[in-house]
């Protein structure tokens, strides 16, 4: 399945589909939470942008990152479940916190 949205943004976004999958065809910019319950979210081969306001929930999904960037520019923000990040940015006007999920390791690439 693809994913198109034409610059629209989403309020809350849930990808729930055993076996299935999604593939970004622009942007994609969620107002609110976006979770992964089951199926895979891809960026693409044209490594689309995400910007997520809300928490960022991998409740048995599959992400996969390509060479793409993540922008959380929430206020106060969470990162749940194990999910892998090529690129991560947290960016916002003011002093802002980002919660992660007991367990889960952040490093930079080299």
């Amino acid at each position: 399945k693809t994913i198109t949205s034409s610059g629209q943004s989403f309020n809350v976004l849930n990808f729930n589909g055993s076996g299935g999958g999604w593939t970004l065809q622009d942007n994609l910019a969620v107002t609110g939470d976006l979770t992964l319950t089951a199926g895979t979210l891809d960026v693409s081969g044209s490594i689309f942008a995400i910007s997520v306001a809300g928490t960022w929930n991998n409740a048995g999904g599959a992400f996969t990152a390509q060479a793409g960037t993540v922008t959380l520019n929430g206020a106060s923000q969470s990162i749940l479940g194990s999910t892998g990040f090529f690129n991560l940015t947290k960016s916002v006007a003011s002093a802002a916190t980002l919660t992660f999920s007991a367990g889960i390791m952040m490093w930079p690439s080299c």
